[in-house]
């Protein structure tokens, strides 16, 4: 390997898809064990010439190892796809976890700052009772003060100050001197009057109590720091695990799940219309689309179930947002449906169908004024991926942790997704927000039908997915 100049990540692979062990020694390797490694060799390399990337995961959901072939030496990981070489080496470098240690020491250090400065409001708050408490005192027992005061006065020079009883101690040359007043010793400076004493005890009160706020504010900000450092670190624990997440069949295309939990799905482009048609509509499964030319074929796939009218207008605001009707800013569409037994994609004798058209035999069943207000949420799939649902506001809200309302308005894509991005995260769950930053940005702007604007934001009521019962 080493003469060859092969990498090491190719050296192992080529060992690994060859059968054979690390610690085999090359001396007792047979011809059929070089064969096999030849073999496994050239076919890293023709995958290579390919142009894709490769990101292998752990078992943990860590990002370990960018190649431009297929590694298939982490069973206990994953790996994703990506277009180029590039782009997995800068999903290597720039999404993985910080190391423990670092978050670890990180974490120990605000906790030091939240515990001194909880420490530093305990003792200023207590000290600055004692002084009010001294002060009162001084202030009930103002004449023993005043008279003490004045015994010290009269007899600083001569430094004898036994007459003075309630002096309990004198500091002639730090110009000050200690007045008992019951179970308080009150600290007095040469110069100061009783009254002088008593204000000064309440303004060093005061300074003490804002001390303590100062410590409070930063045992807040302490607070907060480290909150949003756990929710950082669980968002790119969760980010990372989700990259890893099995995407369902009908992901690729406009999908929802209607109230009463029937799959509804729509094409993308005209293309995908074609392809829902010709490989998934059942006759017993309804067609539904915008009465407008322009928009996404939606099939709502009933089976055996006979669908509600919920159901339809569920599946019918699918078809009117993503139709031209969005794009023309119209407050409303008419949508209609019929059975997939009255849909063809075979032209009459002398006419030619373009892509993603097709013919609709017999009377055609009207929802008529559908509203395009999408509801576009975040959803927990049984392994609390977070994933992004559209719909209608009846069939998002019980299944997401959190949604925006979003109706055709001025805001680009990338604009709406930001902002909708940010009023998902101030609108959910202090514990979910980690969830949300998971989700990534492309995630959310893919499924905005165009230039739009934000309604409004609301709660979820957080049920859990199950993709997996949809086939």
């Amino acid at each position: 390997m080493r003469g060859l100049g092969v990498p090491g990540e190719a050296a192992e692979e080529a060992v690994y898809r060859a059968g054979l062990s690390y610690s085999t020694s090359p001396e007792s390797l047979a011809w059929g064990d070089v064969e096999r490694l030849l073999e496994a060799l050239k076919s890293l390399y023709v995958e290579s010439l390919e142009g894709r990337g490769y990101l292998a995961f752990s078992s943990e959901g860590l990002p370990v190892e960018a190649t431009p072939f297929e590694p298939r030496r982490f069973p206990g990981g994953g790996v994703r796809v990506y277009n180029s070489f590039d782009e997995a080496l800068d999903d290597l470098f720039s999404s993985r976890i910080p190391g423990r240690s670092v978050v670890d020491a990180e974490i120990a250090r605000l906790e030091r700052s939240l515990a001194e400065a909880r420490e530093l409001e305990s003792r200023y708050r207590a000290e600055a009772e004692h002084l009010r408490r001294v002060a009162e005192f001084a202030a009930s027992n103002y004449e023993l003060l005043d008279s003490t005061i004045d015994c010290v006065v009269k007899l600083w020079r001569s430094g004898d100050f036994s007459k003075c009883s309630s002096v309990s101690e004198v500091n002639v040359n730090e110009g000050y001197f200690t007045v008992s007043l019951g179970d308080y010793k009150v600290k007095v400076y040469y110069g100061e009057s009783a009254q002088n004493v008593i204000v000064r005890l309440y303004r060093e009160a005061g300074e003490l109590e804002g001390k303590a706020e100062r410590a409070r504010a930063a045992s807040e900000e302490a607070l907060r720091k480290l909150g949003e450092l756990e929710v950082k670190a669980k968002a790119r624990i969760i980010a990372s695990r989700a990259s890893l997440r099995k995407v369902a069949w009908f992901e690729r295309f406009r999908w929802t799940l209607t109230s009463n939990g029937l799959l509804a799905i729509g094409g993308r482009d005209a293309s995908q219309n074609e392809s829902l048609v010709r490989r998934y509509l059942r006759d017993e499964d309804i067609f539904i689309h915008a009465d407008i030319q322009g928009g996404s074929t939606v099939i709502l796939r009933t089976g055996s179930i006979k669908p509600s009218r919920e159901d339809l207008e569920d599946a019918a605001i699918l078809a009117a947002c993503y139709s031209r009707a969005w794009k023309a800013g119209l407050g409303s569409v008419d949508v209609y449906w019929v059975y997939g037994s009255q849909v063809s994609k075979s032209a009459p004798p002398g006419e030619y169908l373009k892509t993603g058209a097709f013919m609709v035999y017999g009377s055609r069943n009207y929802l008529r004024g559908v509203k395009p207000l999408l509801a576009l949420g975040v959803a927990l799939d049984i392994e609390e991926n977070p994933i992004v649902i559209v719909g209608g506001e009846r069939a998002v809200k019980p299944r997401s942790i959190a949604y925006v309302i979003l109706a055709p308005g001025s805001e680009s894509v990338r604009e709406a997704s930001t902002k909708a991005k940010e009023l998902l995260l101030k609108t959910v769950d202090y514990g979910r927000k980690p969830y949300v930053i998971a989700l990534k940005q492309e995630a959310i702007e893919r499924a905005i039908p165009g230039k739009s604007s934000i309604v409004k934001a609301s709660r979820g009521d957080g049920g859990v997915l199950d993709l997996n019962v949809y086939k």
